[in-house]
């Protein structure tokens, strides 16, 4: 394989033909990220986002619908391609099923198309990825540098089964799993995600229709994901991050950070930025810092936290400088109100008064703050879920815009998923975790404290917590009447029924 072409594809993704869920039309900055590697090392890669190119289709595929390029598009796209090598993102569990038929199509198209599988799915679950013998190979974790040692054997000739962070099935069946290489420290020796080869104009497009989620007060805007660190050192109970991005966080350089941002206001007219970091203000000193630089650059941009930010890191002096550095939306996760519930069940250490404090702050500097809360745990009491709606409500009259519920689903990999199976809370026979695209409308767990009709009943409650109509939902409403007037009726037809008797 003297001068391997690379094809690096991002399925489309399937819901149930009578679902309501919208699915997010996000740009793989994991397969620009490892596409940058290649292309930093003279490797001929391109990468072929399946969903954001078909964003605005829909294939009936039995009692599912498939949103993206349909598969025979998709073949006629590798075919033209003609890879040697070809990466399949799985950023989702929920996204394995088009995984597999992405893999299925490449072996159609050739065999010998060496097939490489990486993300987050491919890294909690290698044994189910690798029981289809059309995946040649997992890269579990950070996928940059193992990606570019694959692609470099391969040219050489050489077998790849010993490389670190490799996972493999023989001809017997039995899985190799290499040990994983240490976490990337100095993030800065990355390059930037390979926006040039992702369909911008496509996510631009997307926005506008409100197929992209996140940062509702930027409906419609030129934007991009931005990560400026990696990691997580906390031990919540029910989160499975650290399983990819390890427990030891690593923070790109304030100045990497504001070169990235320039490159994308120059170079794309991005003019929104959504901050995926889980701990972006882990490092108070370096946010400082970050939001400094961006005032002192001038640049005319708006960003938010989507992911969260923690709550006992940040004081008044980082909400300043946010706002003042285009900052217009954080949102903080105290996931409980209940201290006995963050101490003993999930683990999350979190004084509750300092949850209040950052929402008082954000309220008297006039930055929008919304808030996350799990519900459910199965060894959660009735009077512990009641605690989380009574907090919600101390949020909401401290200025917090809006509090989101959602119930607590015990992922792969997580403590929480192994504590329920040893204690009989979970049928695993009975449910594929893999299908679960949200936690709005179904619990998998049995709980000994309450019934699936109490939680849901105070599920009901909860969302009376929030107003029928807040401010930032009518101006981001008003907007998407005016993009896409269909989406918007539907929508606030299902969200007024959470106000109906």
């Amino acid at each position: 394989m003297k001068n391997p072409k690379v094809l690096l594809i991002n399925p489309p993704n399937s819901i149930p033909q009578n679902s309501d869920f919208v699915i997010n039309i996000f740009q793989p900055l994991g397969l620009a990220y490892v596409a940058a590697m290649l292309q930093k090392n003279n490797i001929n890669v391109e990468i072929l986002d399946a969903l954001a190119l078909g964003f605005d289709q829909e294939h009936r595929l039995g009692k599912k619908k498939l949103i993206g390029l349909n598969y025979q598009n998709i073949k006629q796209k590798i075919q033209a391609s003609n890879p040697d090598i070809v990466g399949i993102g799985t950023p989702f569990s929920f996204q394995a099923l088009e995984a597999h038929q992405v893999a299925k199509i490449v072996k159609e198209v050739n065999p010998r198309i060496i097939v490489v599988a990486g993300g987050s799915h491919a890294t909690i679950q290698p044994e189910e990825l690798l029981a289809d013998k059309n995946f040649d190979y997992l890269v579990r974790g950070e996928g940059e540098y193992v990606m570019l040692d694959i692609v470099n054997k391969l040219k050489k000739g050489k077998k790849i089964d010993t490389l670190p962070g490799v996972s493999f099935s023989n001809k017997n069946g039995k899985i190799t799993h290499n040990l994983r290489p240490p976490p990337i420290i100095k993030l800065d020796d990355l390059h930037f995600p390979a926006r040039n080869l992702l369909p911008m104009d496509k996510y631009f497009e997307a926005a506008k229709t409100g197929r992209v989620i996140e940062g509702m007060l930027a409906f419609g805007q030129r934007r991009t994901g931005l990560f400026t660190s990696r990691g997580c050192p906390f031990f919540c109970t029910f989160c499975s991050v650290h399983l990819t991005m390890t427990r030891i966080w690593r923070g790109r350089s304030p100045e990497y950070v504001l070169a990235e941002i320039k490159e994308c206001v120059q170079k794309y007219g991005i003019k929104y930025f959504d901050i995926l970091d889980d701990n972006f203000t882990l490092d108070p000193i370096r946010a400082k810092k970050i939001c400094r630089l961006i005032i002192k650059s001038k640049l005319k941009i708006q960003w938010s936290t989507p992911n969260g930010i923690r709550a006992d890191r940040v004081d008044e002096e980082l909400i300043i400088l946010m706002k003042k550095a285009g900052c217009i939306q954080v949102k903080v996760a105290p996931e409980s109100g209940s201290p006995e519930v963050l101490e003993k069940i999930i683990k999350k250490h979190l004084d509750l008064d300092k949850v209040k404090n950052v929402v008082s702050l954000c309220k008297k500097h006039h930055l929008s703050v919304e808030a996350f809360f799990v519900v459910g745990f199965p060894e959660e009491k009735l009077s512990d879920i009641k605690k989380t709606i009574s907090f919600a409500g101390e949020l909401r009259q401290l200025g917090c815009d809006y509090c989101y519920f959602f119930i607590a689903t015990p992922y792969y990999g997580t403590e929480m998923y192994t504590d329920a199976i040893a204690k009989g809370y979970l049928n695993e026979s009975k449910y594929n975790l893999n299908t679960i695209i949200t936690t709005s409308n179904k619990s998998l767990i049995k709980s000994p404290n309450f019934s699936n009709k109490q939680l849901f009943d105070l599920l009901k409650l909860a969302s009376q917590v929030n107003p029928p109509l807040t401010k930032i939902r009518f101006v981001s409403g008003f907007k998407m009447l005016l993009l896409n007037p269909k989406r918007i009726f539907k929508y606030s037809l299902n969200y007024l029924k959470n106000f109906l008797p």
